[in-house]
């Protein structure tokens, strides 16, 4: 029969037929009809919480640009769009610091 829970076969499951790339939650899993259920079920969220550290980037940028014709008048908004406000001499300074 199938598990919903778990998508393979309750047999296969009991026998710790499983694939895994862990060696040690195949060693717990095959454990299970012993007892192990609970420290197999922290295995799987050990390694869970490893995976999602691995899926972060090396590398984070922050940037910052300069004032631009928004930050000094808040009026401009009604004449130019967002992507078409310039640097103000002060932004360009602050841009290259």
């Amino acid at each position: 029969s199938t598990s919903p829970r778990h998508g393979c076969n309750t047999i296969d499951c009991k026998k710790g037929r499983i694939s895994s790339q862990s060696p040690e939650l195949e060693e717990l899993l095959a454990g299970i009809g012993g007892g192990q259920l609970d420290i197999a079920l922290r295995e799987i969220r050990r390694r869970q919480e490893y995976l999602k550290w691995l899926r972060l980037p090396e590398k984070v940028v922050l940037l910052r640009h300069g004032q631009s014709e928004g930050n000094v008048n808040k009026t401009v908004y009604t004449s130019k769009g967002d992507a078409n406000l310039e640097l103000t001499r002060t932004g360009l300074g602050q841009a290259k610091a």
